[in-house]
């Protein structure tokens, strides 16, 4: 099996991955936050999630805003989301 190149980022023992400003993530189907209630998953669905900076001193959240909507920031939670494509660098 070959890993990718930043295979690095991915944080062992912990589901996390350490997204960076510029990357393009999206809700996992099976997250909490999904399930939890509609309004929710109507936001989400409508597009991407692009990560603009991460939270200080934690390495949970980060900040970004849903891709063909407002532009308004939102803080999210790494664990939710799955990585679809890196930012570049």
């Amino acid at each position: 099996m070959l890993l990718p190149a930043n295979a690095s980022l991915i944080k062992i023992g912990c589901v996390n991955m350490d997204f960076k400003a510029g990357d393009l993530v999206k809700l996992k189907p099976d997250s909490w936050w999904y399930k939890r209630s509609a309004s929710f998953r109507k936001l989400v669905d409508s597009g991407l999630i692009m990560v603009t900076d991460g939270l200080p001193g934690s390495d949970k959240f980060f900040y970004g805003f849903v891709c063909g909507l407002d532009g308004e920031i939102h803080l999210w939670s790494n664990d939710q989301f799955d990585l679809v494509s890196r930012g570049s660098e």
